[in-house]
């Protein structure tokens, strides 16, 4: 195996990972959605790079080894993900920060639709007959022109649209997010530019660097960009970010260092002997995660006590509908209120109108989170109400998905009523019960 395919087996860990925190979320926006997409094209491309790498061709007569036929398969499909790369940002590009594009979706995928067939029945792909072994083998040859077109096309309407949303929006979240976005696009392009300008020059990357390496900016970038108004525990992100890359790491070098010892056996032992250790490899990485996982975590929090996971404790919860009127306030037992839950209603309405009116933010749903020291609030919306919710620990996954869920049992059942609401408390009484469900049953 080829140990320089290691590095970019790594990244794809990564890449996933900003997937699933860019979804985690807010999956239900269209800019979320698409954003995610757009990492799972740069996954596929990530992958198909790494094939490409992770077979040594040999040192003598490389020419005629089946390595060729097998790295041009990969270089077409990372040359399709590429397309479909650039596409799936401009699809990006015209839905954040809102929906602009009013004709079909399809048009955006029209300039890839043409390059994919080029890239798979012109086989112009030239063999690199140099003895290397850094898992390339060939070049792109006068495939090259309609990559650099498709680049130039994707480029230019990509600019324009964020440009555009940059001039037209008034809210200052929405500008700060797109400005953002071009920082990360623009170290793109400059690694870009050096990465070409070696590999032009003669000197070259180096063997282990991934070509995705370059995208790290705008990956990064780009999901700070689209969570940045919608995170609560920034402490929560960079320590699962730091576990899960540690751990992947380690996992990486675990598997490689396996996977050699194995073939350097299968040299002298039948096959079934080889059947048992590749069973027992999966054995170890399958139940060794865990073990590395919790390892990983407890030097984390050892190093960064900052870092130290704390529990989710629900205090309070506030029902409030868009008049800035406390449909609910509930409680744990531990709590005794002291403050008036009609003055907390008016106070964080009067907070999210202030915010949209100040920063003009263009929903009320700008405001999610508010934090005093360990003290944490939440809030949710839904189109008659919303919910903040008060707690001290890391926000979990349950609590967000269960304050959404219960939003929208309360819009189904009580939504024309809370449309209509004249004030009468009895049209309302079974939505106490339903919000006292968000707390454990010992609360």
């Amino acid at each position: 195996m080829n140990p320089y395919a290691v590095p970019g087996l790594i990244y794809i860990t990564i890449y996933l990972y900003l997937m699933l925190v860019v979804l985690r979320f807010n999956k239900k926006r269209d800019a979320n959605r698409v954003f995610a997409v757009f990492i799972l094209t740069v996954i596929t491309w990530s992958i198909s790079e790494s094939m490409r790498k992770i077979v040594i061709p040999p040192s003598i007569g490389y020419e005629m080894f089946w390595y060729h036929d097998y790295a041009i398969f990969f270089a077409k499909t990372m040359s399709i993900s590429a397309g479909f790369m650039l596409a799936t940002f401009y699809h990006f590009s015209a839905v954040f920060p809102k929906r602009r594009m009013k004709t079909s979706i399809i048009i955006a995928y029209i300039p890839v639709l043409i390059y994919v067939p080029i890239i798979l029945f012109l086989d112009e792909f030239i063999r690199d007959v140099k003895p290397t072994h850094e898992g390339y083998g060939i070049v792109y040859g006068s495939l090259i022109g309609p990559a650099i077109a498709l680049m130039i096309i994707y480029s230019a309407l990509i600019s324009y649209n964020l440009l555009r949303s940059y001039t037209e929006t008034k809210s200052l979240l929405q500008r700060s997010q797109i400005k953002t976005i071009f920082i990360g696009a623009f170290l793109t392009m400059l690694m870009g530019i050096i990465t070409v300008s070696m590999i032009s020059s003669g000197i070259g990357i180096p063997f282990w660097m991934p070509e995705s390496t370059f995208l790290l900016p705008l990956l990064i970038f780009v999901s700070y960009a689209v969570i940045k108004y919608q995170l609560l525990d920034v402490e929560m992100l960079v320590r699962n970010s730091i576990i899960s890359f540690v751990t992947a790491f380690l996992m990486a070098g675990l598997g490689v260092s396996i996977v050699w010892g194995v073939a350097f056996l299968f040299l002298s032992v039948n096959l079934g002997v080889f059947a048992v250790l590749t069973l027992l490899v999966m054995t170890v990485i399958i139940f060794g995660y865990n073990l590395i996982k919790e390892s990983v975590t407890s030097v984390v929090e050892l190093l960064f006590p900052r870092l130290k996971w704390s529990e989710c404790k629900l205090s309070e919860a506030f029902l409030v509908n868009t008049s800035g009127v406390v449909l609910v306030h509930t409680e744990t037992k531990e709590k005794t209120g002291v403050i008036d839950s009609d003055i907390v209603g008016g106070m964080l309405t009067a907070i999210q109108d202030f915010v949209k009116e100040s920063f003009h933010a263009e929903d009320r749903e700008t405001l999610r989170t508010l934090s005093v020291g360990k003290i944490k609030m939440l809030i949710e919306h839904s189109s008659n109400a919303y919910i903040a919710v008060v707690f001290t620990g890391y926000e979990t996954e349950e609590l967000c998905s269960d304050i959404c869920s219960l939003l929208k049992k309360i819009d189904g059942t009580y939504g024309r009523i809370l449309m209509e609401w004249d004030g009468d408390k009895e049209k309302i009484r079974g939505i106490e019960s339903m919000v006292n469900n968000l707390f454990p049953a010992t609360a």
